[in-house]
């Protein structure tokens, strides 16, 4: 028979252990991100992100009168009252709840296709949208932070010139390549 103090350590480890993976997928994800393969991703602040939680979204982007304990919509914060909280019967205080992480990742695949050439080009791109974390804080009462994407950027530009030449008039052949990555990003409390 276990003691109480291995299985709040094995309940311990299971917690840190499941952190852990969440902050290495957040890192991984942002490494697997690729080109995005579009051409307004070259000016400005880029492509505009998705809105919205996933469940929003697969709703057709409807989010004003959505609420549920499971997911945190940003884009209605009265939704926050909804977050999950047991009150102790004698001092009417919370004494448990229920945090939300809610995590969405966008996946997309573009071609781009050159006029009146066969050229075509073709690329996936493995985003996070968002990361959420709901916090019940009494009731009827709840909180909400973490962080989305607002644009992404993602370009490479390969481009050749054979339009120079040198002094003794022998064509000179060079290589340019524009590359660009990032985005904006809105933390939101």
């Amino acid at each position: 028979m276990q003691s109480a103090k291995s299985i709040v350590l094995e309940k311990w480890r299971l917690h840190l252990f499941k952190i852990i993976s969440l902050l290495f997928f957040i890192v991984i994800s942002f490494q697997l991100c690729a080109q995005s393969n579009s051409p307004y991703s070259r000016y400005g602040l880029g492509d505009a992100a998705a809105g919205g939680n996933t469940t929003s979204r697969g709703m057709g982007g409807v989010s004003a009168a959505y609420a549920d304990i499971n997911s945190v919509n940003f884009n209605n914060p009265a939704s926050y009252s909804q977050f999950f909280s047991v009150k102790e019967q004698r001092s009417k205080k919370i004494s448990s709840g229920r945090v939300v992480l809610d995590v969405g990742v966008h996946v997309s695949t573009r071609s781009l296709i050159a006029p009146k050439t066969p050229e075509r080009f073709t690329s996936s791109d493995f985003i996070f949208s968002y990361v959420q974390v709901g916090l019940p804080l009494r009731k009827n009462w709840g909180m909400a932070f973490g962080i989305r994407p607002v644009s992404r950027v993602g370009y490479r530009i390969d481009a050749i010139d054979s339009s120079l030449k040198d002094s003794f008039g022998k064509t000179l052949v060079t290589n340019s390549q524009h590359r660009g990555a990032g985005g904006a990003y809105l933390p939101t409390i």
